[in-house]
C-alpha cells in the first residue's frame, strides 16, 4: 500500500495504490488534517487493487477524524473510485461523516477530470 500526497494547482491529492486498509486511512487523513491544508482535496482511490475495510471500519474513519477536525472551516472532498466497492463505500463514508459533523462536503467520482473540475467551482 501507498498512500502519496502531492498538493497540485492549490487542490490536495492523494493518491491510493496498492491494498490499503482503514488505519492507513485514518493515520493519513489525521496527519493531514493536523498540517496547514488546502481547502480542497482528492482521495484517489482507481488505483487501489484492494480496499479492506467494512461497513463498521468506514464509520470508524468519520468518527476518528472529528477530533483533528476542530479548527478546520470546510472545504470539499472528491473521492474517486473506479471499482463499484469503491463507490458504495465512498457514499457509505459521505453518510458517516456528515453524521459525524466533519466540516466537509463530499462528494464521489468514477472520473479524476470530473473531481477535478467540482473541486475547482465555485
Amino acid at each position: 500500500m501507498q498512500i502519496k500526497k502531492e498538493v497540485v494547482d492549490g487542490l490536495t491529492i492523494f493518491t491510493v495504490t496498492g491494498a490499503v486498509s482503514a488505519e492507513e486511512i485514518v493515520t493519513k487523513a489525521a496527519e493531514d488534517m493536523a498540517a496547514p491544508q488546502t481547502r480542497n482535496s482528492m482521495w484517489d482511490f482507481s488505483e487501489a487493487s484492494s480496499v479492506k475495510l467494512t461497513t463498521p471500519a468506514v464509520e470508524k474513519i468519520a468518527q476518528s477524524l472529528t477530533s483533528h477536525a476542530a479548527h478546520i472551516e470546510g472545504g470539499r472532498v472528491a473521492l474517486v473510485g473506479s471499482k463499484m466497492i469503491n463507490i458504495g463505500l465512498g457514499k457509505v463514508f459521505k453518510v458517516f461523516a456528515t453524521l459525524a459533523g466533519l466540516p466537509y462536503h463530499y462528494r464521489i467520482f468514477r472520473n479524476k477530470v470530473r473531481a477535478v473540475e467540482w473541486l475547482k467551482s465555485p
